[in-house]
C-alpha cells in the first residue's frame, strides 16, 4: 500500500483524496491526525475535488466540498506550533 504513495505517506500518487481513500493504518502515524489522503500543499494539483481527485481549477478548488491544502495544512500547522 505504502508505493501508492509519495513519502510522508499523505498523498498519493494516483491524485485521489478524501474521506473515500482512508491512509493505511488509519493515519494515526502522521503528525496531524489526518485519516485520509490528502492534496499536496506545496504542488500544482493542491485541491480536493468532491469528487477526490486533485487538481486546481474550480472544479477542484471552487466548490462547498472542495479543500484548498494550502490553506488547511497552514491553519493546521498555526494550531499546533501556537503557543499554549
Amino acid at each position: 500500500m505504502t508505493g501508492d504513495y509519495y513519502p510522508g505517506g499523505l498523498v498519493r500518487r494516483d491524485r485521489r483524496c478524501g474521506a473515500e481513500f482512508p491512509l493505511p493504518g488509519g493515519g494515526g502515524g502522521n503528525a496531524f491526525g489526518i485519516p485520509f489522503a490528502i492534496c499536496d500543499p506545496s504542488a500544482e494539483n493542491h485541491c480536493c475535488s468532491k469528487w477526490g481527485y486533485c487538481g486546481a481549477d474550480a472544479d477542484h478548488c471552487g466548490c462547498d466540498e472542495c479543500v484548498d491544502y494550502r490553506y488547511s495544512i497552514k491553519n493546521l500547522v498555526w494550531f499546533y506550533d501556537r503557543p499554549m
